[in-house]
């Protein structure tokens, strides 16, 4: 990475809503639209390999429940909060790297946004005995309600990236609804 590098977080895919999952380990339903970030790098030359991490935390945009503890709104955020860069063709056919967030569950219902912090990690060597990161960038999403179950609308269909992304690798599922 060039001192005149930058990077940028882009959100591709907005999450919209998700079905509350409560406390117990049944019925986990993943937020919806599966969030993925794209990243961008300025100047546009790729020099991206596998140390870039986006790690996703819970946010309330209730402004009553903003001053409570960051451990409380972390609990409520379970499943895998932490994505690995993966280079795919985006709709456009041209490489891309793209970090991507398919069972993120919320616990209880409420009005939320998610922070997604770009992670640079820098592995061992001869002054740290262990890998260090820095954050690069950061964004958050748009708000997204999370319903109890009752009242939740149902799943909207995948979106054409995510479909698209899900053709290139076999972790990523697309729903087909």
């Amino acid at each position: 990475m060039s001192p005149n590098e930058t990077f940028q977080l882009e959100i591709v895919d907005q999450p919209e809503r998700a079905r509350c999952c409560g406390f117990g380990s049944y019925d986990f339903r993943s937020i919806n639209p599966t969030p993925i970030i794209k990243l961008r790098s300025f100047p546009n030359h790729h020099t991206f390999d596998s140390q870039f991490l986006v790690t996703a935390t819970l946010y309330s945009v209730d402004p009553k429940n903003q001053n409570k503890p960051q451990k409380e709104l972390l609990n409520n955020l379970i499943g895998t909060t932490v994505a690995e860069s993966r280079i795919l063709k985006g709709l456009n056919d041209s490489d891309g790297v793209f970090f991507v967030f398919p069972q993120l569950y919320i616990r209880k219902a409420g009005t939320y946004r998610l922070l997604f912090k770009l992670l640079r990690i820098f592995g061992p060597d001869s002054t740290h005995m262990l890998p260090e990161s820095t954050v690069v960038d950061m964004v958050f999403s748009e708000p997204l309600l999370a319903y109890a179950p009752r009242y939740f609308p149902g799943k909207s269909k995948s979106t054409m990236l995510m479909k698209f992304l899900a053709k290139q690798t076999h972790d990523l599922k697309s729903r087909t609804l």
